[in-house]
């Protein structure tokens, strides 16, 4: 499992240069590429910028035994280079319907260090996994349509899709609520509703949501930042059904 989880993190870490990281600034929120957290990764001499926290957490990556070692056999081909040779294993399993090969499939495609990126194939395995309720594959479709990436921009899908991701957990689609909700993207701009899915990434420890709460505090009513604190502990209590 943990070989499973190295690849996510290899995944979306290398995934950063084209969409990832969410960063706030005074006026907007803004995608940005941050020199943070650097790890030498095994792949062409690459060096990913990981995404700071949340890549595993509640992500929904749970194969089953027997799908497990493949999906290892093709993060490990993944690791060494041979993109070709990884889809092939994973594409078997995919074909199968395991959700996580069919992330890890769609993910080859998106992943930047990759020759052969497809932004369209990515995201027509993205939602074989997402249409199986997989949080993180959730999330990258959601990310898909934010951005018009290998699908029509559409925002009120992207939040379509971020938030049945949110409710089961998912640190990095709750971040990205909050992106939605303070930009009006697909929804109305709501600085209660933004804040309180930053808090609720905050607890569970996505880090650029905590650093964004920070900055947000300066310049927040107290008793707005206190209230949207409130309806996150609500939200969690009630297993994400109060939001």
């Amino acid at each position: 499992m943990q070989k499973i989880m190295n690849i996510v993190q290899f995944l979306e870490s290398s995934m950063t240069f084209t969409r990832r990281h969410l960063t706030f600034v005074r006026k907007n929120f803004k995608r940005s590429v941050r020199p943070l957290f650097l790890l030498p990764v095994l792949f062409v001499g690459v060096m990913a910028c990981t995404e700071a926290v949340g890549a595993g957490r509640g992500n929904g990556i749970e194969p089953k035994a027997g799908a497990e070692a493949a999906i290892q056999r093709g993060s490990l081909a993944f690791q060494a280079g041979d993109v070709s040779e990884a889809r092939r294993i994973w594409r078997e399993e995919a074909e199968r319907g395991n959700p996580t090969a069919q992330y890890f499939l769609g993910g080859s495609y998106e992943c930047s260090c990759s020759s052969s990126v497809d932004y369209a194939e990515a995201a027509r395995w993205y939602r074989r996994a997402a249409d199986q309720g997989l949080p993180v594959a959730q999330t990258s479709l959601g990310e898909m349509y934010r951005d018009g990436k290998g699908v029509r921009q559409d925002h009120s899908a992207a939040v379509q899709w971020y938030r049945l991701a949110a409710t089961q957990g998912y640190p990095r689609a709750q971040y990205s609520m909050a992106y939605m909700y303070y930009n009006g993207f697909g929804l109305e701009h709501d600085t209660l509703q933004e804040l309180m899915w930053l808090h609720i990434a905050s607890i569970n420890d996505f880090r650029d949501a905590t650093a964004q709460l920070k900055h947000r505090k300066r310049d927040t009513p107290a008793e707005v930042f206190t209230h949207s604190r409130e309806r996150a502990q609500i939200c969690i209590a009630s297993g994400y059904k109060e939001c």
